[in-house]
C-alpha cells in the first residue's frame, strides 16, 4: 500500500473502523515506513480510548455562567435590546393610560351640560320631556293614567318643580 492511501485511512485504522484486510495491509506498511509510523504514533497520541478518559464534572452554576456570557454578547451587539425586551411592557402601560384618558374625556363630555341655560330652557331644548325619560328609564309607563295625588303623581309633580 502506498504512503498517500496509507494516511488517507490512518485515522480510521486508529478508530478501528477498517476492514481486516486493509488493517493487516496498514500494519505492514507501518512497520516497513518510518515517516507514516510516526504519523501513525502522532495519532495514537490524539486518541485516547472512551474507557481511559476519567469522567469530567462540571463547575456549579456552569450553565448560568455561559448564558449570561452570552446574554452579554448578544447585548453588546445591539444597543436597543434591552428597551426592546420592556416594549412589550411599555406599551400595556401606554395603552391603559390612553384607555384611562379616553375614558374620563367621554365622562368628561357626556356629564357636562350647559351651565348658561336654565331648568326652563333646558326643557324646551330636550326632545322628548323629563317625564318620557323618566318613565323610559324606570319603566313606569305602564301606569299611563296616574289616578290624582297618588304617589307615583306626587312624586312626578315634584320632580318637575
Amino acid at each position: 500500500m502506498k504512503c498517500k492511501n496509507v494516511k488517507k485511512k490512518l485515522w480510521r485504522y486508529h478508530e478501528g473502523e477498517l476492514a481486516d484486510r486493509d488493517r493487516l495491509q496498514i500494519q505492514q506498511h507501518l512497520d516497513k515506513c518510518p515517516d507514516c509510523a510516526r504519523l501513525s504514533e502522532s495519532f495514537a497520541s490524539f486518541l485516547t480510548p472512551p474507557e481511559k478518559i476519567a469522567p469530567v464534572t462540571p463547575p456549579p452554576r456552569l450553565w448560568e455562567k455561559i448564558y449570561l456570557k452570552i446574554e452579554d454578547y448578544e447585548n453588546s451587539l445591539n444597543p436597543l435590546s434591552h428597551f426592546i425586551e420592556q416594549l412589550p411592557h411599555l406599551v400595556t402601560i401606554g395603552l391603559f393610560v390612553v384607555i384611562f384618558f379616553v375614558s374620563v374625556f367621554i365622562g368628561i363630555y357626556l356629564g357636562s351640560y350647559p351651565d348658561n341655560l336654565s331648568k326652563n330652557q333646558l326643557r324646551e331644548n330636550v326632545s322628548i320631556s323629563i317625564y318620557e325619560e323618566f318613565s323610559r328609564d324606570t319603566y313606569i309607563d305602564s301606569f299611563d293614567d296616574l289616578p290624582p295625588f297618588s304617589i307615583g303623581s306626587v312624586y312626578l309633580t315634584l320632580q318637575y318643580e
